[in-house]
């Protein structure tokens, strides 16, 4: 009998070993679909950021991958006034009161201004800076040149900071967003040399 109970406790352990190797797996596996389901996400909506030239509908769009893909709850577009030195606010989300013209002296904008990559607050950063302060700065590039930046002030409520995949998101929207923004506005225009900049300031 003494033989048999060291027997019994090895074949529990292996079948409690192979019960956390099907956990294992399964959690992998949905990460895996997670991430398969996001990337299909991400790819549809590329598509549609450069199928139209409805300055409106690329708005839309953007807003719809910050709050389904990212979950951003308040959030701003901000473009580079011609004198370089002030950000007007283009477009916000419907629940964020009207922003004012930001300073490019702020510390997020210009570090993002400095070294043209986005800023992206750590997990352990979020319950120390203010509501109002941004949690993300992401430069909007066309080709080298930086033509504003999208602020990222609140999450949903359910999402404590930002992930990899959003951080993925947000190297899509730098360049893919901005050049998709500034094709709807020179379309728009019909005559003369279009400056893109005041043609976005004088949308809003």
């Amino acid at each position: 009998m003494s033989g048999q109970r060291p027997k019994k406790k090895e074949i529990l352990d292996r079948v409690e070993a192979v019960e956390r190797e099907n956990l294992e797996y399964a959690n992998r596996y949905a990460e895996i679909e997670s991430e398969n389901n996001l990337l299909a996400n991400l790819y549809i909506t590329t598509y549609q950021l450069h199928s139209t030239f409805d300055l409106g509908e690329v708005l839309r769009i953007i807003d719809e991958i910050l709050l389904n893909l990212v979950g951003a709850e308040r959030f701003s577009l901000f473009l580079f006034e011609s004198d370089g030195r002030m950000l007007q606010p283009l477009h916000t989300d419907s629940g964020t009161p009207r922003i004012a013209e930001i300073e490019v002296s702020d510390e997020k904008i210009l570090s993002v201004l400095n070294d043209q990559q986005a800023w992206i607050a750590a997990p352990e950063e979020f319950s120390q800076l203010p509501d109002l302060s941004p949690k993300a700065v992401i430069p909007l590039m066309v080709d080298e040149d930086m033509v504003g930046v999208l602020a990222i002030y609140r999450l949903l409520e359910q999402k404590s900071c930002f992930t990899r995949i959003d951080e993925e998101i947000f190297d899509l929207l730098s360049g893919h967003a901005a050049m998709a923004l500034c094709t709807a506005v020179l379309r728009r225009e019909t005559a003369g040399r279009v400056d893109f900049r005041q043609g976005f300031i004088e949308r809003t």
